[in-house]
């Protein structure tokens, strides 16, 4: 979190909604990728962090009656940003200790249309109509787009958001079938967040016609070696990080991202609840190889939380939906004016 004394170049790329594509049975090589389709726009975010400057460059490609450019400049981008954090942070703090959700989202509906229209002008608003999807190709930080909102609506239901550290159109269609689930407990019944993997484990022991597995994982070395040898088609990651590295066990010796980029690991998709790997830079670290898709917070968070969270993904999951198509129905409990869930604003959805 916070500055690091250099520049950090965002980009944010809108493209179609992607077009599923032919079934393919469990365990099955999925059919070819389709190639997502125009018109998209790009949104070039530019934070310096010694000037304290933000600027917006707004590139549309591909869109009928012709392509726009929009730039804005937010003088003390860097500030509004930083204070942002750290206002959500307290925020969520107050709401881990007392669980008042109601005084939690209205603090954050309030707060997400003064960032969004510090960040995002009204000419960009007009120059995405239209699109279907945002994609924030991130460098170091996550650009906290996803906790916008523009009058009644969150950013993300205006263009559904993926992050990246890749520019272009991503293909987020996936018709494999999902039947196996590997829960990876790397904080321990002794942890004050130690019920979530339990929690999470009990949730999905109840879904017929899966596999499930629990591993309590707590020290580095063994926890590399589950990484590498356990392969199911999604891991649910219970953890305690940075937005570089996680550690099996609090305060123990952790598993750098540059280390978990040179590991082969067996899961499609990555549901980590581990404070701030909602990173680009720990996203770099898990997406290779068979991992397509990370779903994390970019903030802090509680394991309660993340047995929320799973309560209601895994089911859309198991049922046939795509990690994508889940992840935006479960956040669709947080649209309108009202909502009894906890903090999950603050998860995001990595590609390749």
């Amino acid at each position: 979190m916070g500055s690091q004394g250099k520049t950090v170049k965002i980009s944010l790329i809108f493209a179609l909604v992607f077009t599923l594509f032919a079934t393919a049975g469990a365990g099955a090589a999925p059919a070819a990728r389709k190639t997502a389709v125009k018109p998209y726009a790009d949104l070039v975010v530019s934070r310096n962090d010694k000037t304290g400057v933000v600027v917006l460059t707004l590139q549309t490609h591909g869109k009928k009656g012709g392509d726009v450019k929009v730039v804005n400049t937010i003088s003390d981008g860097v500030t509004q940003w930083e204070n942002f954090i750290k206002w959500y942070e307290d925020l969520f703090a107050l709401a881990y200790m007392d669980s008042n959700y109601d005084r939690m989202w209205k603090q954050l509906r309030k707060r997400g249309v003064t960032m969004g229209e510090k960040f995002i002008s009204q000419d960009m608003l007009k120059a995405i109509n239209g699109v279907s999807m945002l994609v924030v190709v991130d460098d170091v930080y996550p650009f906290p787009a996803d906790t916008f909102r523009f009058g009644d609506k969150w950013f993300f239901e205006i263009a559904p958001i993926v992050h990246s550290r890749t520019k272009g159109p991503k293909d987020v269609s996936d018709d494999y079938k999902y039947k196996s689930a590997l829960v990876l407990d790397c904080q321990g019944p002794k942890d004050r967040e130690g019920l979530e993997a339990p929690g999470v484990f009990a949730d999905l022991s109840k879904i017929d016609g899966i596999g499930k597995k629990m591993i309590l994982s707590m020290k580095k070395d063994e926890t590399i070696k589950n990484l590498e040898k356990e392969a199911a088609d999604i891991l649910h990651l219970a953890t305690h990080a940075h937005p570089d590295e996680f550690f099996p066990g609090r305060n123990k010796p952790g598993i750098p991202a540059a280390e978990l980029a040179e590991m082969k690991m067996n899961f499609r998709t990555i549901l980590s609840t581990g404070c701030h790997t909602g990173s680009p830079l720990f996203a770099s670290g898990v997406l290779h190889g068979k991992t397509r898709f990370l779903i994390a917070s970019m903030y802090t968070t509680s394991g309660k939380d993340g047995i929320v969270l799973g309560r209601s993904f895994y089911p859309l999951l198991f049922a046939g939906k795509s990690p994508f198509e889940s992840f935006y129905e479960v956040k669709k409990s947080i649209s309108g004016d009202k909502s009894d869930f906890p903090d999950i604003l603050r998860f995001v959805f990595f590609v390749k």
